[in-house]
């Protein structure tokens, strides 16, 4: 697995879904009038905030490690990854832009993701912290029977 090329390619998504869950866990505080709703009252309501502020402060903190080792990417290195990458950049049209082949993006690619791979072992991030911390957290966000089912409001 290249888990460096997934969390380039949804560091956005990653970290607008911690600010909806943070979101969504104040929206759910500030119901407290609705918890005869869940299923199982206050305490459920209780549990569905603990679970969300705690997936929301691990993508968080997931998001500040992979911040801190982009940043310390040198800047070239880091413009052509976060094109290609987190931007969605055709590596055809960047060669035509520069006025260099294909094959030596390629190359300036391959470079660079081994200087942010290094820099994200150097933060303390490698695959197997990657999959052991943070993996159930990115899989609730696009496991459906995962998801928190927040109740509807009855109007």
């Amino acid at each position: 697995m290249n888990y460096e090329l997934t969390l380039l390619r949804n560091y956005s998504m990653i970290k607008r879904s911690a600010s909806v869950l943070r979101g969504s866990a104040r929206l759910i505080a500030l119901r407290s009038y609705d918890s005869a709703r869940w299923r199982d009252g206050t305490m459920g309501q209780i549990a569905a905030i603990r679970e969300m502020t705690s997936v929301a402060e691990r993508l968080e903190e997931l998001c500040r490690n992979v911040g801190n080792a982009l940043s310390l990417v040198p800047r070239k290195q880091r413009a052509l990854l976060v094109a290609v990458y987190a931007r969605g950049a055709d590596k055809s049209e960047l060669a035509a832009k520069f006025n260099v082949s294909l094959s030596t993006v390629y190359r300036k690619l391959i470079v660079a993701r081994k200087i942010f791979l290094n820099k994200l072992r150097a933060v303390g991030l490698t695959e197997s912290v990657f999959v052991a911390d943070y993996g159930d957290a990115i899989g609730q966000l696009t496991a459906n029977d995962r998801r928190v089912r927040y109740p509807v409001r009855k109007r």
